[in-house]
């Protein structure tokens, strides 16, 4: 069977989801808003999945044509009317969300994975750090800005009025759409935007993946709004006569890449320099550029719509260029941080390039998955360890673990990839880099060191690992047993953590890399692999919460309270 919430395989029998951590036999909540429609509310934890605005997401080279991401085409917002608020146009709602292939995944075993940013040269916004600064929950008003920030921005964030917020992929900026208004989220306050107020708008992305500035269209242009300036990006007007518009921009905000299809399916694909546009010719779309506009990843298509080509560029004015692959079918691809480096499938094999070089094949399947350590960051917050059309905010895919239909591998320096061990069915790696706790078919856990075929696992725990997850030194290992009662392994030595915690998503969580916790009878508990503690002061139940490297935010049932070091909460917002 599948997973409900992210899709994964789940083995029969299995109480939790191996990638998300979702429990399989649980049932949805129900909001707690009296108009949870305003919000595009689904009965899932990936709450923002509607308007939630993913950065530069590579979409699957598409063979048969001008489709590279299911974006609805641009549709302007309404008009602010001077007594009575009209509904904001659905297209607005959803435009970012129907591209994005990786969506939030808020689950707690997802929000482990938040990625740091590089600055850039187009403005991209400081660094986003560990933590985001807008939060969402499971809860009807389900979006909660970081203490840091003004007072003001969660009420407007859960105002009944806001019918619509963009974010940027770190959390820290933000577009609000309130009763007419637009407003933009910095990290710490918002400001009004009265210039987009009596425009017909559509949202496209933010420029880098912490950045504050924006690309948008308006009047049948495509702008960019960059520290309270507005440029008009390629020609005025160029988007009468477009029937589809994507638009992507560099991680570093260094660049910004853009394709226009017409109404006979005719593309041309463009990139933005922060001076000019160069365009790239006909049939020629944009994926992904890297850091500093080194190399410029786009699909080539053959007009009939027979073959697809995946080409990189070295510099964005360059006339180098290497036709990485050509295939009658899609190519799905995914890149590293900086983006000197893509993966990629085709004809049923997996395909590293580096430097914009050649690609080698790695590995004979075009379904690989990645096998996470802590601190592994996932742009968009996708809990799964698929590596399809995502980006990765990781150096390299180079001296890395991949399981592909149960066995694992090891790709070296030299993209080699040496068989390590058989019968895997979900696995997570060390700090060290080379300790691999994994799960087998039969419910066993094990731990192995190696890279190569011969080396020995040793067993752990027998037979009755429903689910997992490990402490980032991979000293402690916590996991639930077949009675359902959650357990550390520590040292050698078997401790009860509980044999009662809340059957939702959030039994099992990382904080600071050490730190499981997990609620029973409505009360949070934090332990290190001992007897745990629970989390004193809060005086109400607590519906659920969200655990990254440096954070603890908790639901609770009057108040949302966020902490830095498990210990002291400050209330963010009173419900």
């Amino acid at each position: 069977m599948f997973c409900e919430n992210c899709g994964s395989r789940i083995d029969d029998g299995s109480l939790f989801c191996p990638s998300c951590g979702a429990r399989v036999n649980a049932e949805p909540m129900q909001p707690q808003s009296a108009q949870p429609q305003n919000y595009g509310y689904t009965e899932q934890p990936q709450v923002q999945q509607q308007y939630y605005d993913p950065g530069p997401q590579p979409g699957p080279v598409n063979p048969e044509g001008p489709q590279p991401a299911p974006q609805p085409a641009p549709q302007p917002a309404p008009k602010r009317a001077p007594k009575e608020k009209k509904p904001i146009n659905k297209k607005l709602l959803i435009i970012i969300g129907a591209a994005a292939a990786a969506v939030i995944l808020l689950a707690v075993l997802a929000v482990i994975f938040l990625p740091k940013l590089l600055s850039g040269g187009m403005s991209a916004g400081s660094s986003g750090g560990d933590s985001p600064k807008i939060f969402s929950l499971y809860d009807g008003r389900y979006l909660y800005a970081a203490p840091e920030a003004d007072a003001d921005v969660n009420d407007l964030l859960n105002d009944e009025k806001t019918d619509a917020v963009y974010t940027n992929r770190y959390n820290t900026g933000a577009i609000i759409y309130n009763d007419g208004e637009f407003f933009l989220f910095d990290g710490k306050k918002t400001s009004s935007l009265p210039n987009l107020d009596d425009k017909d708008f559509t949202f496209y992305t933010f420029v880098g993946n912490g950045g504050i500035n924006f690309v948008y269209s308006t009047d049948d242009s495509l702008v960019l709004y960059q520290n309270g300036k507005e440029t008009i990006i390629g020609d005025e007007g160029m988007l009468k006569k477009v029937t589809f518009a994507n638009v992507i921009t560099a991680a570093d905000g260094s660049a910004i890449g853009y394709s226009l299809t017409d109404n006979d399916g005719n593309s041309r694909g463009y990139v933005w320099d922060g001076k000019k546009s160069i365009e790239l010719g006909k049939n020629n779309l944009p994926l992904f550029i890297s850091d500093g506009a080194k190399y410029l990843y786009y699909e080539n298509y053959s007009s009939k719509g027979e073959k697809s080509s995946l080409v990189v560029r070295k510099g964005l004015n360059s006339s180098k260029e290497e036709i990485l692959c050509s295939s009658e079918s899609s190519i799905n691809c995914g890149f590293n941080k900086s983006g000197n480096e893509v993966l990629f499938m085709n004809d049923d094999k997996t395909f590293l390039s580096v430097d914009g070089k050649a690609a080698t094949k790695v590995l004979s399947t075009s379904s690989p998955d990645l096998v996470q350590k802590y601190g592994d960051n996932y742009y968009g917050g996708n809990s799964s360890q698929k590596i399809f059309g995502t980006m990765l905010n990781f150096d390299s895919f180079a001296n890395r673990f991949y399981i592909v239909d149960g066995t694992m591998y090891y790709v070296n320096a030299k993209a080699e990839a040496n068989r390590v061990v058989k019968h895997v069915d979900s696995a997570f790696l060390s700090s060290d880099g080379k300790t691999v706790f994994y799960r087998d078919d039969e419910k066993n856990l094990y731990k192995i060191n190696g890279t190569k075929d011969g080396a020995e696992p040793e067993l752990l725990v027998d037979e009755d690992c429903w689910n997992f997850i490990i402490s980032a030194d991979g000293k402690t290992v916590f996991y639930e047993n077949t009675d359902d009662e959650l357990i550390a392994l520590k040292n050698g030595k078997e401790t009860m953590l509980s044999d009662a915690a809340n059957p939702w998503f959030n039994t099992a969580a990382l904080f600071a890399g050490k730190t499981f916790v997990f609620i029973e009878d409505n009360e949070l508990y934090l332990t290190s692999g001992d007897k745990p503690e629970q989390v004193r002061g809060l005086n109400q139940d607590v519906m659920d919460f969200q655990c990254g490297e440096d954070y603890i935010l908790i639901n609770g049932e009057e108040e949302i309270l966020f902490s830095k070091d498990g210990k002291k909460f400050s209330v963010v917002y009173t419900k």
